[in-house]
Protein backbone atom coordinates (compact mmCIF):
# COMPACT_ATOMS: atom_id res chain seq x y z
CA UNK A 1 0.00 0.00 0.00
CA UNK A 2 2.59 2.48 0.98
CA UNK A 3 5.00 1.36 -2.06
CA UNK A 4 1.43 2.13 -4.65
CA UNK A 5 1.16 5.93 -2.81
CA UNK A 6 4.56 6.32 -3.62
CA UNK A 7 4.45 5.61 -6.99
CA UNK A 8 1.23 7.34 -7.49
CA UNK A 9 3.21 10.96 -5.54
CA UNK A 10 6.46 10.67 -7.83
CA UNK A 11 3.86 10.45 -10.96
CA UNK A 12 1.89 13.81 -9.80
CA UNK A 13 5.10 15.19 -8.66
CA UNK A 14 6.71 14.25 -12.80
CA UNK A 15 3.10 15.41 -14.08
CA UNK A 16 3.55 18.86 -12.07
CA UNK A 17 7.33 19.06 -12.99
CA UNK A 18 6.57 18.27 -16.63
CA UNK A 19 3.78 21.06 -17.00
CA UNK A 20 6.44 23.77 -15.42
CA UNK A 21 8.89 22.71 -17.79
CA UNK A 22 5.98 23.14 -20.99
CA UNK A 23 4.82 26.38 -19.17
CA UNK A 24 8.95 27.58 -19.00
CA UNK A 25 8.84 26.88 -22.72
CA UNK A 26 5.90 28.72 -24.05
CA UNK A 27 7.12 31.75 -22.02
CA UNK A 28 10.76 31.95 -23.33
CA UNK A 29 9.27 31.28 -26.83
CA UNK A 30 6.40 34.07 -26.54
CA UNK A 31 9.31 36.40 -25.48
CA UNK A 32 11.56 35.14 -28.54
CA UNK A 33 8.29 36.00 -30.79
CA UNK A 34 7.85 39.38 -29.37
CA UNK A 35 11.60 40.16 -29.36
CA UNK A 36 11.39 39.11 -33.37
CA UNK A 37 9.11 40.93 -34.06
CA UNK A 38 10.30 44.22 -32.54
CA UNK A 39 13.72 43.72 -33.97
CA UNK A 40 11.40 42.90 -37.83
CA UNK A 41 9.64 46.12 -37.70
CA UNK A 42 12.63 48.26 -36.71
CA UNK A 43 15.34 46.38 -38.44
CA UNK A 44 17.17 44.98 -35.25
CA UNK A 45 21.15 45.57 -35.30
CA UNK A 46 20.94 46.38 -39.13
CA UNK A 47 20.64 50.49 -38.47
CA UNK A 48 23.14 51.89 -37.03
CA UNK A 49 22.85 55.30 -37.07
CA UNK A 50 23.52 55.91 -40.73
CA UNK A 51 22.68 59.37 -42.36
CA UNK A 52 18.74 58.45 -43.56
CA UNK A 53 17.00 60.31 -46.67
CA UNK A 54 13.89 60.58 -48.58
CA UNK A 55 13.27 61.00 -52.29
CA UNK A 56 10.17 60.40 -54.36
CA UNK A 57 10.22 59.77 -57.97
CA UNK A 58 7.23 61.21 -60.00
CA UNK A 59 6.56 58.75 -63.17
CA UNK A 60 3.76 58.07 -65.28
CA UNK A 61 3.83 54.01 -66.65
CA UNK A 62 0.85 54.17 -69.45
CA UNK A 63 1.18 50.39 -71.86
CA UNK A 64 5.17 50.11 -71.42
CA UNK A 65 5.63 53.77 -70.83
CA UNK A 66 7.48 56.03 -68.67
CA UNK A 67 6.69 59.83 -68.30
CA UNK A 68 8.48 61.88 -65.69
CA UNK A 69 6.23 64.52 -64.19
CA UNK A 70 8.34 67.91 -62.97
CA UNK A 71 6.12 70.29 -60.70
CA UNK A 72 4.50 67.95 -57.86
CA UNK A 73 5.28 69.70 -54.86
CA UNK A 74 5.10 67.29 -51.81
CA UNK A 75 5.38 67.63 -47.58
CA UNK A 76 6.98 65.32 -45.61
CA UNK A 77 5.82 65.16 -41.63
CA UNK A 78 7.47 62.99 -39.14
CA UNK A 79 4.74 61.33 -37.45
CA UNK A 80 6.63 58.61 -35.17
CA UNK A 81 10.48 58.46 -34.30
CA UNK A 82 12.52 55.25 -33.80
CA UNK A 83 14.22 54.50 -31.13
CA UNK A 84 17.33 52.50 -31.74
CA UNK A 85 18.19 51.40 -28.23
CA UNK A 86 15.32 49.64 -27.95
CA UNK A 87 14.29 48.93 -31.55
CA UNK A 88 10.66 50.51 -31.66
CA UNK A 89 8.64 53.59 -32.76
CA UNK A 90 6.63 56.59 -30.92
CA UNK A 91 4.07 58.52 -32.37
CA UNK A 92 4.01 62.02 -31.53
CA UNK A 93 1.76 63.18 -29.68
CA UNK A 94 -0.04 65.61 -32.34
CA UNK A 95 -0.95 62.35 -33.84
CA UNK A 96 -1.57 60.02 -30.55
CA UNK A 97 -5.51 60.50 -31.45
CA UNK A 98 -5.15 58.50 -34.35
CA UNK A 99 -3.56 55.43 -32.26
CA UNK A 100 -1.83 53.65 -34.94
CA UNK A 101 1.11 51.72 -33.42
CA UNK A 102 3.70 51.35 -35.76
CA UNK A 103 5.67 48.10 -34.03
CA UNK A 104 2.51 45.87 -35.11
CA UNK A 105 2.28 44.73 -38.33
CA UNK A 106 -0.58 46.99 -40.34
CA UNK A 107 -2.27 46.29 -43.83
CA UNK A 108 -2.24 48.36 -46.46
CA UNK A 109 -5.98 49.46 -46.09
CA UNK A 110 -5.21 50.58 -42.58
CA UNK A 111 -1.87 52.74 -43.16
CA UNK A 112 -3.77 54.66 -45.86
CA UNK A 113 -6.57 54.86 -43.38
CA UNK A 114 -4.06 55.86 -40.92
CA UNK A 115 -2.53 58.42 -43.90
CA UNK A 116 -5.55 59.95 -44.18
CA UNK A 117 -6.81 61.05 -41.00
CA UNK A 118 -2.84 62.42 -39.88
CA UNK A 119 -3.32 64.49 -42.96
CA UNK A 120 -5.82 66.30 -42.60
CA UNK A 121 -4.39 66.90 -38.42
CA UNK A 122 -1.08 68.14 -40.16
CA UNK A 123 -3.02 70.62 -42.61
CA UNK A 124 -5.33 71.83 -39.62
CA UNK A 125 -2.80 72.29 -36.96
CA UNK A 126 -0.23 73.52 -38.97
CA UNK A 127 2.41 71.17 -38.42
CA UNK A 128 5.76 72.38 -39.97
CA UNK A 129 7.15 69.74 -42.21
CA UNK A 130 9.56 69.37 -45.71
CA UNK A 131 8.70 70.42 -49.11
CA UNK A 132 10.32 69.64 -52.29
CA UNK A 133 8.98 69.80 -55.86
CA UNK A 134 9.94 67.34 -58.31
CA UNK A 135 12.19 68.28 -60.72
CA UNK A 136 12.88 67.69 -64.60
CA UNK A 137 13.28 64.35 -64.11
CA UNK A 138 11.01 63.67 -61.49
CA UNK A 139 12.98 63.62 -58.67
CA UNK A 140 11.70 65.16 -55.56
CA UNK A 141 14.62 64.57 -52.66
CA UNK A 142 13.98 66.00 -49.22
CA UNK A 143 17.45 65.10 -48.17
CA UNK A 144 18.61 64.15 -44.87
CA UNK A 145 15.97 63.11 -42.80
CA UNK A 146 15.52 61.98 -39.13
CA UNK A 147 15.20 58.20 -38.82
CA UNK A 148 10.99 57.05 -38.11
CA UNK A 149 7.56 57.54 -39.92
CA UNK A 150 6.93 60.49 -42.67
CA UNK A 151 3.72 61.62 -43.79
CA UNK A 152 3.65 62.43 -46.86
CA UNK A 153 1.23 65.00 -48.65
CA UNK A 154 1.17 66.42 -52.13
CA UNK A 155 0.65 70.00 -51.27
CA UNK A 156 1.00 71.85 -55.03
CA UNK A 157 0.99 71.49 -58.75
CA UNK A 158 2.63 73.54 -61.58
CA UNK A 159 3.01 72.86 -65.14
CA UNK A 160 2.91 70.00 -66.57
CA UNK A 161 1.78 68.37 -63.56
CA UNK A 162 -1.29 70.02 -63.76
CA UNK A 163 -2.48 67.34 -66.25
CA UNK A 164 -2.32 65.02 -63.09
CA UNK A 165 -4.39 64.77 -59.81
CA UNK A 166 -3.16 64.91 -56.62
CA UNK A 167 -1.88 61.43 -55.07
CA UNK A 168 -3.35 60.05 -51.74
CA UNK A 169 -1.25 61.04 -48.46
CA UNK A 170 0.69 57.66 -47.39
CA UNK A 171 2.92 56.83 -44.68
CA UNK A 172 6.39 55.25 -45.27
CA UNK A 173 9.47 54.30 -42.90
CA UNK A 174 12.88 55.96 -43.34
CA UNK A 175 14.98 53.83 -43.04
CA UNK A 176 13.62 50.45 -44.51
CA UNK A 177 14.13 46.61 -43.81
CA UNK A 178 14.23 43.52 -45.64
CA UNK A 179 15.83 40.40 -44.64
CA UNK A 180 17.53 42.11 -41.48
CA UNK A 181 19.03 44.78 -43.59
CA UNK A 182 18.39 48.52 -43.52
CA UNK A 183 18.20 50.78 -46.40
CA UNK A 184 18.86 54.09 -45.34
CA UNK A 185 18.46 56.03 -48.92
CA UNK A 186 14.40 55.51 -49.39
CA UNK A 187 12.51 56.29 -52.66
CA UNK A 188 9.05 55.77 -53.15
CA UNK A 189 7.15 56.38 -56.25
CA UNK A 190 3.67 57.49 -55.79
CA UNK A 191 1.09 56.70 -59.19
CA UNK A 192 -0.13 59.61 -60.78
CA UNK A 193 -3.49 59.50 -62.51
CA UNK A 194 -4.27 61.63 -65.09
CA UNK A 195 -6.86 64.15 -64.81
CA UNK A 196 -9.94 63.20 -67.14
CA UNK A 197 -10.35 65.35 -70.26
CA UNK A 198 -13.45 67.80 -69.49
CA UNK A 199 -16.02 66.95 -71.65
CA UNK A 200 -16.93 69.88 -74.05
CA UNK A 201 -20.46 71.38 -74.32
CA UNK A 202 -22.53 70.88 -77.14
CA UNK A 203 -22.69 73.93 -79.58
CA UNK A 204 -25.96 75.74 -79.48
CA UNK A 205 -28.08 75.62 -82.50
CA UNK A 206 -28.53 79.41 -83.86
CA UNK A 207 -31.86 80.87 -83.24
CA UNK A 208 -33.34 81.45 -86.99
CA UNK A 209 -34.14 85.38 -87.39
CA UNK A 210 -35.53 87.29 -90.35
CA UNK A 211 -32.82 89.29 -92.60
CA UNK A 212 -33.20 93.14 -91.68
CA UNK A 213 -34.87 95.43 -94.59
CA UNK A 214 -32.16 97.28 -96.25
CA UNK A 215 -33.19 100.50 -97.85
CA UNK A 216 -34.41 98.99 -101.63
CA UNK A 217 -37.03 96.56 -100.24
CA UNK A 218 -38.47 99.68 -98.58
CA UNK A 219 -38.01 102.12 -101.99
CA UNK A 220 -39.61 99.20 -103.80
CA UNK A 221 -42.61 99.06 -101.75
CA UNK A 222 -42.99 102.46 -101.40
CA UNK A 223 -43.31 102.46 -105.42
CA UNK A 224 -45.52 99.45 -105.70
CA UNK A 225 -47.71 101.44 -103.04
CA UNK A 226 -48.14 104.47 -104.87
CA UNK A 227 -48.40 102.83 -108.12
CA UNK A 228 -51.20 100.90 -107.28
CA UNK A 229 -52.42 104.04 -105.83
CA UNK A 230 -52.83 105.26 -109.33
CA UNK A 231 -54.16 102.80 -110.93
CA UNK A 232 -57.21 103.10 -108.18
CA UNK A 233 -57.73 107.17 -108.57
CA UNK A 234 -57.56 106.43 -112.70
CA UNK A 235 -60.51 103.79 -112.53
CA UNK A 236 -62.62 105.79 -110.45
CA UNK A 237 -62.02 109.13 -112.60
CA UNK A 238 -62.60 106.85 -115.83
CA UNK A 239 -66.11 105.90 -114.22
CA UNK A 240 -66.95 109.22 -113.23
CA UNK A 241 -66.58 110.14 -116.42
CA UNK A 242 -68.66 107.52 -117.98
CA UNK A 243 -71.35 108.44 -115.93
CA UNK A 244 -71.41 112.37 -116.84
CA UNK A 245 -71.28 111.55 -120.50
CA UNK A 246 -74.18 109.21 -120.02
CA UNK A 247 -76.33 111.76 -117.76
Amino acid sequence: MLKSEMCKSATVHMAAAAVAVAMAVIFMCGLHGAAYAAEADAGGAAYRGEATSLTLEMVYEDNGTSKVIPGVTSQAYLVATLDQASNTYTLLPEYAAVGADFNTEMSASKMMEYAAQMAEIAQSSGAKGISATSDAKGIAAFGNVEPGVYLVVQTGRTGEATGYKSYDPFLINVPQFEDGKATCDVVAYPKPTPEKAPVPDEPKKPTPHKAPQTGDDVNLWLWGGCAIAGAVIIVIALIARRRINRG
